[in-house]
């Protein structure tokens, strides 16, 4: 039976590929100790839900593929091989690339210490070049010229995989440019998780930790965005440059914004809820006790609200292209910024972050009295035009 060594090979790699499954859904349900935590089967690539779904559907074709092996059903096709052949090599290439990658930025984990994910890519790989193989031998199929589209997917197998990589080297890149230090440790990361408020409505944070340090320094950064593809990439890029350096990073969404639930109000509720989570913070185990943070604007903005909280471990602020005076940001000279008031209002009266074109804003600003201004752009702002008082909130929380 000529397709017996193939057959062989792949219910092998099938079989490693399901164990793989099972042993983290086992870490997931009911951890043991014989196998790896769960972090360690996990790449945090996509939600474990969506990630589990991917994988039963992985399991199905490899499964019906093995079979119809086994039968002998499986017919030859030149064609579908060099698409297998290619496809599992570029994949595997890139697994490799990403192993090297991580093996240079976290040189402690040789050879395969928190790289089960990439362990079981290079499985898959192998079973679809496996395949491929197979397909490739003993045909006569005539497969005709198709250079162009040819060209086409590889160049599509080629961008993948330059965005593969890419994505591993981003935070290190980033990190190199702004001259920090080496990265140091793997990181952990856990997302949606609840931090309760004073009156018993929780904000949602993504926490990033170094993995094998007991208790470390956290970095809090309080955010006003979407929980958008832009907002999650650039909230995990933060949280894991900091993290891989030894920092707990605790990105958190504001009332109303990123994951946090409730209706988002600029100004009220920041210093209130900043001081609850610096306390919830205070209860972690995985928290050493000393607090900084880091943000610029808005985020700026919650930072300055907690700037006498020292006493709850606040040590550190990094605030950028944010005024501690925001009657001076709003009346600079004692005149009202107009174009500037009612930008920033349409910006954040809601649950999105998101800027009004200049043709638009010109509703508001070139024609009728200035009271009505945001019904003309978007709709009645209940905080721009009722003598303003929230851009008086000062550091205090004092109107």
């Amino acid at each position: 039976m000529k397709n017996k060594p193939y057959s062989i090979i792949l219910w092998i790699l099938f079989l490693l590929f399901c164990f793989r499954v099972s042993s983290q859904l086992l870490q997931y349900f009911s951890p043991v100790s014989f196998l790896p935590d769960f972090d360690e089967w996990h790449s945090a690539t996509l939600p474990y839900a969506v990630l589990v779904f991917f994988q039963f559907l992985i399991i199905a074709f490899c499964l019906y593929t093995c079979i119809r092996m086994s039968r002998g059903k499986l017919l030859k096709n030149k064609k579908h091989g060099k698409r297998y052949l290619i496809l599992g090599s570029l994949y595997a290439l890139s697994m490799v690339i990403r192993y090297i990658i991580r093996m240079s930025l976290y040189p402690d984990e040789r050879w395969f210490g928190g790289c089960i994910p990439i362990l079981f890519h290079i499985i898959l790989a192998s079973f679809l070049i496996t395949l491929g193989i197979y397909h490739s031998r003993h045909t006569t199929m005539v497969v005709h010229s198709e250079k162009n589209g040819n060209t086409i997917k590889n160049s599509l197998y080629i961008i993948t995989l330059l965005l593969i990589s890419g994505c591993q080297l981003i935070p290190s890149m980033l990190a190199s440019k702004m001259k920090m230090r080496k990265a140091e440790y793997t990181v952990s990361v856990t997302k949606k998780v609840a931090i309760p408020m004073n009156d018993g409505k929780p904000t949602y944070a993504n926490i990033y930790k170094p993995k094998k340090l007991s208790s470390a320094p956290t970095i809090l950064v309080r955010i006003p965005l979407d929980n958008n593809f832009k907002g999650r990439f650039m909230s995990n890029i933060v949280g894991r440059i900091w993290a891989q350096r030894g920092y707990n990073v605790v990105i958190q969404g504001v009332r109303g914004r990123f994951h946090s639930k409730e209706k988002h109000i600029p100004f009220i509720y920041e210093r209130e809820d900043g001081i609850a989570t610096l306390r919830w913070l205070n209860q972690q185990s995985w928290h050493n006790g000393k607090t900084g943070m880091w943000g610029g604007s808005y985020f700026g903005y919650t930072q300055w609200v907690l700037s006498d909280q020292d006493s709850l471990g606040l040590k550190a602020m990094f605030t950028q292209i944010s005024s501690s005076s925001n009657y001076r940001m709003f009346y600079p000279g004692g005149t009202f910024a107009y174009e500037t008031a009612l930008f920033w209002a349409t910006r954040s009266h809601s649950d999105k972050d998101t800027p009004m074109k200049y043709k638009i804003l010109r509703n508001g600003y070139d024609q009728g009295t200035m009271l009505e201004a945001d019904s003309r752009v978007v709709e009645d702002i209940f905080f721009l035009m009722t003598g303003l008082p929230i851009p008086h909130l000062m550091i205090t929380g004092k109107k």
